[in-house]
């Protein structure tokens, strides 16, 4: 009975192998995310880079209206 059951199973092994050999290698895309989703992505992207680059640009602007005012103070205090 046990040899019976070893040859079902080595039997349905290789009928499994063969089905999945019939369907050739996996397809890299089917776990691509879905067109809507990318755009979101890229969507977000684009609006976190243009909040970086507003702040970037704040900040540049107060730190060239601190050194301007210290550099007056100085030329105050020296005149």
């Amino acid at each position: 009975m046990a040899a019976l059951r070893d040859v079902q199973a080595s039997k349905d092994g290789r009928a499994a192998e063969r089905a999945h050999l019939d369907t050739g290698p996996p397809d890299v895309w089917q776990l691509e995310p879905p067109d809507e989703l990318i755009s979101q992505w890229v969507d977000e992207w684009i609006e976190e880079r243009e909040d970086r680059e507003r702040l970037d640009a704040m900040f540049e602007a107060e730190f060239n209206d601190a050194i301007a005012t210290i550099l007056d103070g100085d030329q105050a205090n020296t005149a």
